[in-house]
């Protein structure tokens, strides 16, 4: 994060961005505006990877992904985000990319907004290809959503034919 709260960019993470048994928040926000904008990767290539217990809170956008950029997101808690995870323009996303065994919510402590101081989203995908999310073969792999105005929002994704 620069000082003024705004995301960690592109340029400054090399192409991994990492984020292991630990976490990142902005102290005590108690509006919008306090919130920091998170972390923001676009390319093929790039990879953000957030696991081990690790939290992501108090953002306006935790991750956002693009153009097909990498996330590895598992084990980990998303809480108190406007939105935790947001894929954009990605329509064929990295076959390794994963997102499972998180759980994402909203508490008490979330600013007042048009959602009912409740997280818009955990899950974003807006214009994103075949993604997994969760595990189409162990139920065990599943993500959480609690206390959120939705769970995982899909918004003008192409129809792809096969």
């Amino acid at each position: 994060m620069d000082p003024d709260g705004n995301c960690i960019e592109r340029s400054k993470l090399q192409g991994l961005f990492c984020v292991s048994l630990s976490g990142f928040s902005r102290c005590r926000p108690v509006r919008l505006l306090d919130y920091w904008n998170g972390i923001f990767t676009s390319g093929a290539g790039e990879r953000v990877i957030v696991n081990n217990q690790s939290t992501v809170q108090d953002m306006q956008t935790g991750i956002f992904i693009m153009n097909n950029a990498f996330l590895q997101a598992r084990n980990s808690y998303f809480t108190n985000n406007q939105t935790s995870l947001h894929f954009y323009n990605s329509l064929n996303p990295d076959p390794e990319s994963f997102i499972y065994s998180n759980h994402f919510s909203g508490n008490a402590s979330m600013f007042s907004n048009a959602n009912g101081n409740r997280p818009g989203c955990g899950i974003k995908l807006w214009q994103v290809g075949d993604f997994e999310i969760g595990s189409n073969t162990d139920a065990a792999l599943g993500n959480s959503f609690e206390n959120m105005s939705n769970g995982i929002y899909i918004k003008q994704n192409p129809i792809r034919r096969r």
